[in-house]
This record gives C-alpha cells, sequence and structure tokens, in this order.
C-alpha cells in the first residue's frame, strides 16, 4: 500500500508541474530540476551486488603528483611512475613468491607445510595490492611477473636440484619458452590478487568510520 501510495503521488505531482510548465507558471529548469529528484536512484547491477564498489582511501596524497610526463604513452609511463615511487611492496612481493616457489618442489605435495606455502604465495600479491594503493592491480601483476622471472633465472642458473633423475639440464631457450608460457597466468593472477588487496584495504577503511560512530553511540 505504501509503495502504491508513493507511486500515484509521484505521478500526480509530475502531472500538475506539467500543467503548470503548459501554463508558464513553472519554467523549464525548474521542471527538470523536480523530475530529476523525483526519478528513483538507479538500480545496483548484479555485479555491483555482489561487489559493492569501494571509495579511495581517505588522506593520501595524488599518486601521481610531480608526474610531468607529456609524451605518447601517458598510461604505461604513469603505472612505471606510481611503480618507482613506491617500489617496496611489489619488489618484496615479487621474492616471497619466487623463493616459495623454489621451495614448493622440495616439499611433500601432500604435505600441510606445502599447502601453507601455496596459499602464501598469493597473500603476497594480495599484501602487494593492499600496500600499492595507488594502483593495486599493477603491484600485483608487477610482483608475479617479477617474481616468475626470479624463478625462471634462479632455476636457469642452479637447476640441479630440480631436476628428476635422468631429466636433461634445460636451456635458456626452453627457459624462455616456459617463462612466455606462464607469464600471461601469473599476470591473470596478479592482477586478480592485487586488485583484491586493494578493494579489501579500502572497504574496510571505509567502514571504520560507521563502527566508530556506534561505538560512540553507544
Amino acid at each position: 500500500m505504501t509503495n502504491r501510495s508513493t507511486t500515484s503521488a509521484s505521478r500526480a505531482e509530475a502531472r500538475r508541474r506539467a500543467r503548470l510548465a503548459a501554463r508558464g507558471e513553472l519554467d523549464d529548469a525548474q521542471l527538470d530540476e523536480n523530475t530529476d529528484a523525483a526519478e528513483p536512484p538507479a538500480k545496483p547491477s548484479l555485479l555491483q551486488r555482489i561487489i559493492p564498489p569501494a571509495p579511495p582511501l581517505a588522506g593520501r596524497p595524488d599518486p601521481l603528483q610531480g608526474f610531468t610526463y607529456a609524451g605518447r604513452f601517458p598510461g604505461a609511463m604513469a603505472g612505471l611512475y606510481v611503480l618507482r615511487q613506491n617500489p617496496l611492496p611489489w619488489v618484496a612481493a615479487a621474492l616471497v613468491w619466487a623463493g616459495l616457489a623454489l621451495v614448493l618442489p622440495l616439499l611433500p605435495q601432500n604435505g600441510t607445510i606445502f599447502l601453507v606455502a601455496n596459499i602464501t604465495q598469493y597473500v603476497a600479491l594480495i599484501a602487494a595490492g593492499w600496500f600499492g594503493w595507488q594502483r593495486p592491480w599493477l603491484f600485483g601483476v608487477m610482483a608475479a611477473v617479477v617474481g616468475l622471472a626470479v624463478w625462471t633465472a634462479w632455476v636457469g642458473i642452479f637447476p640441479d636440484q630440480y631436476l628428476t633423475a635422468g631429466a636433461e639440464r634445460p636451456t635458456p631457450a626452453a627457459l624462455g619458452v616456459y617463462y612466455l608460457y606462464q607469464a600471461p597466468v601469473q599476470l591473470l593472477l596478479g592482477f586478480v590478487a592485487g586488485w583484491y588487496g586493494g578493494y579489501l584495504r579500502r572497504r574496510l577503511a571505509d567502514q571504520r568510520p560507521t563502527e566508530d560512530r556506534s561505538r560512540k553511540r553507544r
């Protein structure tokens, strides 16, 4: 009943204003303003309901402050700029990812330690997005791709402990092909993990003021 009465009242108000506008008693600007105000807000999409949008972090400076590049590739250069300004998150995550990738083949494949180490790899990528607030997804991608590069180089230099009995030493060409094959997979994983780390941080930061206000009311 309430929804029907509200809808009827809105329609009656719209008709009344249309009649006033036709008689010249209500100008077009006022008509447009009131019509826009009467329109209900757009319903969120299914994706927005599953993953509600998170606002940017409060109190953070402009990540491109001091960026003066004006060439042909501003997007790519801006990404390199923020990575250079804050290298610790993606470098540390890349080293953690590579170190665990080197340890995993030496662990029992069905052990608890193997499972924890495997999960920690992706937690490191999430942490890169958490601390790389300037471009979370980019920090995750960079950590994954660089970590894979470190792992590939290490295996190429010290392959003996990773070779099974009778296996041949991998050539640089074979390692390069393996890297090119794995890089898109890790790029996707790094993108998702880094984005999630930044999204999670913004969501938690957005909820803190609400929690503080509820505590004060109590």
